[in-house]
């Protein structure tokens, strides 16, 4: 007895593929925009520990820098805020790939459900 199968169908397949990696992508991304702790370890001027009103001087190639430990301090703590692109992208990825993933969900219990395999 021969079974009646269905062809392999690569729209199906990347119905379910690309909304389920929108999802996991979104999943990914959408933490990245919360802020995370700033270093909070001491503020070092070359291998010394700074303190508050003390001041850095700094040599490099040549070039000297002077920043003072309010200055270094903002320094080491910047880029740990909100991110709000991270939650816009991330944000859409998420609901595009729920989406998907329920459209698909959807459209395969609805077949499923129309052949009396129920």
């Amino acid at each position: 007895m021969r079974r009646d199968r269905r062809p392999f169908d690569l729209g199906s397949v990347v119905l379910w593929i690309v909304p389920a990696i929108m999802l996991v992508a979104g999943v990914a991304i959408v933490p990245k925009g919360f802020p995370t702790a700033g270093s909070d370890g001491p503020v070092m001027c070359g291998d010394e520990v700074m303190g508050p009103g003390d001041s850095c001087r700094l040599e490099v190639s040549g070039s000297i820098s002077i920043n003072t430990y309010e200055e270094l301090h903002a320094k080491q703590l910047a880029g740990h805020g909100w991110e709000p692109e991270a939650f816009g992208i991330g944000g859409a990825f998420l609901l595009i790939g729920l989406l998907g993933v329920a459209g698909v969900v959807y459209a395969y219990r609805r077949g499923r459900s129309g052949d009396g395999s129920r």
